[in-house]
């Protein structure tokens, strides 16, 4: 990928620890992310990051929460709405009203859509006595957590798209409205949902703009943004430092780390050794929390 006159980073394991604590912090988070898809590349299909733990969803059935800073791990059982035949979404977030972390799991049967929580301060998963009117997700099974929801990208019993927001307080439901001027075409699935600036964005893969909702829940607050190369399935990572945001960026069919310049439009590679295909991005803030202890 050709960089618009700004040099390309490499960072190794040795020379992350001289680094700003903020690029320390961000480099953490990539070597965990990476070195997961390195080795379970077979095991692990979803990884979640919330104030300092990590949810881990592999293809065998496997739930666990994880915390790399002090390199403890707890398995949690399967999921009450779990089944193998069905399309799920999964969700990791941390409930402010309850001061819990809380994995959230949902599976479509039929024209309905079904959840169970997990909270980790009672240890145990619990079903939500509502059933929910959607019949498949559009986008990957992972939520994106914006103003204390879950949310993903689905579609309706009509075969409408919406936004639905899982509110971790109320263990409830909301749609969120659509940006007016999006234009989804009938029979097309590359829509993504993704957070930009603390805010939901939602765009089409490899579109060069994407709309932004600066106000959450207000659907006059969606606003278009341009950018001059795709990105990944709209994988935004959440870190910003001098204006350039860190995103995962499609080069000639492969996935590239960079960071982009909104204003001006350019942005530089960004490579981690030992890192040769990243597929997510996060930014990581290290903690003391045990998943064991809590």
């Amino acid at each position: 990928m050709s960089a618009n006159s700004e040099s390309d980073y490499e960072f190794s394991f040795e020379q992350k620890i001289c680094k700003s604590r903020d690029i320390k912090n961000l480099i953490n988070t990539w070597l965990i992310v990476g070195m997961l898809d390195s080795h379970r590349r077979q095991h692990t299909c979803l990884a979640i990051h919330s104030k300092g733990l990590l949810f881990m969803r592999s293809c065998y059935r496997e739930f666990s929460l994880f915390n790399p800073a002090i390199n403890q791990t707890k398995n949690l059982p399967c999921p009450p709405t779990y089944d193998m035949w069905t399309d799920e979404v999964c969700g990791f977030g941390f409930d402010l009203s309850t001061l819990d972390y809380k994995v959230v799991h949902g599976h479509f049967c039929g024209d309905e859509l079904r959840f169970s929580v997990y909270s980790l301060k009672t240890g145990s998963w619990r079903v939500i006595g509502s059933l929910y009117p959607y019949k498949r997700r559009t986008h990957g099974m992972e939520g994106r957590v914006v103003n204390g929801g879950v949310h993903w990208l689905v579609r309706s019993v009509s075969s409408s798209m919406v936004i639905i927001s899982f509110v971790l307080a109320e263990e409830d439901v909301r749609e969120i409205p659509m940006p007016p001027g999006f234009n989804v075409v009938e029979g097309e699935e590359d829509y993504y949902l993704s957070v930009f600036e603390g805010c939901l964005c939602v765009g089409k893969k490899d579109a060069l703009v994407f709309w932004v909702m600066k106000e959450y829940g207000v659907a006059k607050s969606w606003t278009r943004i341009s950018i001059t190369v795709p990105f990944s399935e709209g994988l935004l990572s959440g870190f910003v430092k001098k204006s350039r945001h860190l995103l995962l960026l499609e080069d000639q069919m492969q996935p590239q780390l960079a960071m982009y310049n909104f204003t001006k439009k350019s942005f530089h590679n960004l490579s981690i050794r030992g890192v040769r295909e990243p597929c997510s991005a996060g930014f990581y803030l290290e903690s003391l929390v045990s998943p064991n202890n809590y």
